[in-house]
């Protein structure tokens, strides 16, 4: 049988560490993230973050969820730091609901990015591309990670668009030049 107090015990002491997180970031580090990200996605074409930070609103989900993606990344846990990632995209879109603008080029990026997931030798791609440009794509990855710790959330998501980017080019599809 469960000791309900050690139970009660383990979700305060989890409550405390997200209550703790939440307030690590900015309340526009997630709007700022995505605005870089569609900046790097659009090599610098689109430079909407004064829009996307003044029309998003602030989500501790969101929060909680690229915090511990980037606490995953900097431990060289990538597809631990992938799986919050994933958690979350569909939190942060919903905190720029309102974003009217630039709304049809995240959708853009989603739908080539699940196509990219979806190819069968996506995992090959992936490999392949990062066997051909190791010293770019290694440099990008850093300068995300450095961005991210120096709190220069835009920075971190542009240079993580880069190395998506890098990573999922393909002859039929690449993800640095969608269609903006």
């Amino acid at each position: 049988m469960m000791d309900v107090g050690h139970k009660i015990e383990e979700m305060g002491s989890e409550l405390d560490h997200i209550i703790h997180e939440m307030n690590d970031l900015p309340d526009d580090a997630a709007a700022q993230w995505a605005a870089g990200l569609l900046y790097g996605a659009s090599k610098g074409t689109i430079d909407k973050r004064d829009y996307i930070v003044g029309c998003s609103w602030s989500s501790p989900i969101v929060k909680r969820q690229l915090t511990k993606a980037y606490d995953h990344y900097e431990a060289g846990e990538h597809q631990e730091g992938n799986k919050h990632m994933k958690k979350a995209e569909p939190w942060w879109r919903l905190s720029m609901a309102t974003c009217w603008k630039t709304n049809k080029h995240f959708n853009r990026m989603h739908r080539a990015k699940n196509e990219f997931f979806n190819r069968d030798d996506w995992k090959d791609i992936v490999q392949g591309n990062y066997d051909e440009n190791r010293d770019y794509i290694d440099q990008q990855w850093a300068y995300s990670l450095k961005s991210w710790d120096e709190g220069v959330y835009f920075n971190a998501g542009m240079f993580y668009a880069y190395t998506f980017a890098a990573l999922s080019k393909t002859d039929d599809m690449d993800a640095s030049q969608l269609p903006f």
